[in-house]
């Protein structure tokens, strides 16, 4: 329903100023260190993220053990969304979903399991902290509106990611404060099928009228025009 930005440093404290010191939810993300630094409870690692990892290891590694274990996930991963897809095409229950994902866990697992040990160091450590990661791995299967991808908010942070390359960001506090609060409004009105502009426009009027601002909760009204 939302997509909140905050401009900082990327690491745990920055997290803990937007999801708070004791998050209880389920933090859906990359592996990227900061996250375990601030969560301590339920993952669920993003699968995209996770296949360019596969693929980078290959690519990266010219060991044998690199290129066979890179192949297996790979190949694991393409069965993993083959599935997902017949779920969320309404091809198969949730129960279904579960019991066709056993052989897919055994076997990564079982891959992971032989290459920890493997004599390329950089196979190993890469096996070992997908064993860490592991119950993370297959959350979404067990919790309705969780995801195996983190696409959603990906796509949500592409636009700020141009504007910022090409602007070269802000040069004071108050430009950040200013931009991630815009950013905030326009990619929300978009998430919910609202025109940014129009919000904005009502926006500036209460505040010169002295009236409450607008509110980015979602109406009835705007859900049904984003189904439309």
């Amino acid at each position: 329903m939302f997509v909140v930005f905050k401009i900082g440093p990327r690491n745990s404290e920055t997290l803990k100023e937007v999801i708070g010191e004791h998050f209880e939810g389920i933090l859906c993300c990359d592996r990227f260190r900061a996250y375990f630094k601030a969560h301590g409870g339920v993952f669920q690692f993003c699968w995209a993220h996770l296949i360019r990892n596969f693929k980078e290891l290959a690519s990266t590694c010219p060991k044998d053990d690199a290129q066979r274990l890179s192949q297996r996930m790979l190949d694991e991963a393409k069965r993993l969304f083959h599935i997902w897809h017949m779920y969320t095409g309404g091809d198969i229950t949730r129960s279904e979903l579960i019991r066709l994902f056993l052989p897919i866990r055994a076997r990564m697992n079982a891959c992971l399991q032989k290459y920890q040990a493997s004599e390329s160091a950089k196979v190993s450590k890469f096996a070992k902290n997908l064993l860490q990661c592991w119950q993370g791995l297959f959350t979404f299967l067990y919790h309705e509106g969780v995801e195996p991808t983190n696409n959603i908010p990906e796509q949500g942070v592409r636009p700020p990611v141009m504007w910022r390359r090409i602007y070269q960001g802000n040069k004071t506090d108050q430009g950040a404060t200013v931009t991630e609060r815009l950013l905030t409004v326009i990619q929300t009105c978009r998430m919910q099928g609202r025109d940014p502009i129009e919000f904005l426009t009502q926006a500036i009027r209460a505040y010169r009228k002295g009236l409450p601002a607008p509110s980015l909760l979602p109406t009835e009204e705007n859900q049904l025009k984003k189904a439309a």
